[in-house]
């Protein structure tokens, strides 16, 4: 009863969530629609997904945050494969339901599965081991594919499984022993920030296991800098100053911050970056590259 509670008060959430972008931003009704299903295939992916559990105590993990290592590397972690691939092909079908584009490169991606030449079990193994999107970008490149598609398939099918290790392997950190750009549970770079509780603390947001950790509010993510002339923030016209992009003149780069403060409860933030495309597009016009 306790699985299919917290089913339903996520699928609330999502809707909210949706409801409130929507209200906001309308502009993005068909891309919030496929967000929509997509998140909610993920949870009920999620809830069947065996209870998990991380071979790792307070000391070994405070021995991987001193070396630098993130958590998930250095314990043995497991794959619900089967269901995995039964959201993978899922997600394919919602976004095939939304775009001629996006229906058009599912295709094109399942012929190259019909044909071998892509193991899709193997793929989501891989990178739930640790692989990155740009490794994956590569490796689809000569097969004429687009990886960005790919890779939002293959790590959204492997999300609902490195949510619950996170769970388990984030307490575990201590905020002040790690401020690094990369994610301390799976190592991989942030794509949001938030701001939470009075003072305004930055959270990054890691996109492939959802962990969020503490960072420096006055430093650049990517280079590091702490030169305050060279960090601003990059706001859209004639809206409201809590969702902008942190830039940084020294390194060129930026990532999207949503201020949560006055909220009563945290965003889904795969909802609010998809609801703040404007602002990437912002801040690249200005010559700025995400992390």
């Amino acid at each position: 009863m306790a699985g299919n509670s917290d089913l339903q008060k996520r699928i609330e959430q999502i809707e909210e969530d949706i409801k409130t972008a929507l209200e906001r931003m309308p502009e993005y009704e068909k891309l919030l629609a496929m967000y929509r299903e997509s998140l909610v295939a993920q949870a009920e992916a999620r809830e069947k997904i065996a209870p998990v559990e991380a071979d790792m105590d307070e000391n070994q993990a405070a021995v991987c945050i001193s070396s630098g290592l993130a958590l998930l590397g250095e314990t043995e972690v497991t794959l619900d494969k089967d269901t995995a691939v039964e959201l993978y092909m899922k997600l394919g079908e919602i976004a095939s339901k939304h775009g001629e584009d996006f229906a058009e490169e599912v295709a094109k991606i399942n012929g190259k599965v019909d044909a071998g030449k892509i193991d899709i079990g193997a793929v989501l193994e891989e990178v739930f081991s640790g692989g990155s999107a740009e490794d994956l970008k590569k490796k689809v490149m000569d097969l004429d594919l687009d990886g960005h598609v790919f890779a939002s398939l293959v790590f959204a099918s492997i999300r609902p499984n490195l949510e619950l290790y996170s769970e388990k392997l984030r307490p575990l950190v201590k905020d002040d022993d790690w401020e690094k750009k990369s994610c301390p549970v799976c190592g991989r770079l942030p794509y949001i920030s938030k701001l939470v509780q009075k003072e305004g603390k930055r959270m990054l947001c890691c996109p492939a296991c959802s962990t969020e950790w503490r960072f420096p509010r006055l430093k650049c993510v990517n280079c590091g800098t702490i030169e305050h002339d060279k960090l601003r923030m990059l706001y859209p016209e004639d809206e409201p100053r809590d969702r902008y992009a942190d830039v940084c003149d020294n390194c060129r780069r930026y990532l999207k911050a949503i201020d949560t403060r006055e909220l009563a409860r945290s965003p889904i933030m795969q909802i609010a970056d998809a609801a703040t495309l404007h602002i990437d597009m912002l801040a690249q016009r200005e010559g700025f590259v995400t992390l």
